[in-house]
């Protein structure tokens, strides 16, 4: 019988740190629009320019094509956005059933996973072309 106590009595007390950590916003997630990219990108890099972008279904990750032909990462961690530059020949990519994996020379960042229900037609052509450029 004190087990069951016990246990209740544990069970209570997590129920009640994940109320406050709700009602806290330890939930919320930061998600990706063409507006929220253009405003990362000029606050990190205010000379720099999207020339076209994609932005994954669930808006939790972004591959834009910069002016300047190197490639903007951005994904969604947590309630923060994380972006990142390239350099074009340092990615690769496979489009394959509206699915696009993006790999980088740096091993720092983790391979990038977007589904797209409509893949645009300059990333449809870059992962076409071997990931010859962008």
């Amino acid at each position: 019988m004190n087990q069951i106590v016990v246990l209740g009595g544990s069970a209570a007390v997590i129920a009640l740190m994940l109320l406050i950590a709700a009602l806290l916003g330890f939930w919320q997630t930061a998600r990706i629009d063409a507006v929220a990219l253009e405003r990362l990108l000029a606050d990190a890099e205010p000379d720099a320019r999207i020339a076209e972008s994609a932005i994954a279904d669930d808006g939790r990750v972004a591959l834009a094509r910069l002016s300047d032909a190197r490639v903007l990462i951005a994904k969604a961690m947590g309630d923060r956005i994380a972006l990142r530059t390239y350099p074009s020949p340092a990615v690769t990519l496979r489009l394959r059933d509206r699915r696009l994996r993006a790999a980088f020379a740096d091993l720092g960042f983790p391979t990038l996973n977007m589904k797209l229900s409509d893949p645009p037609r300059w990333l449809v052509d870059w992962a076409a072309s071997g990931g010859e450029k962008p």
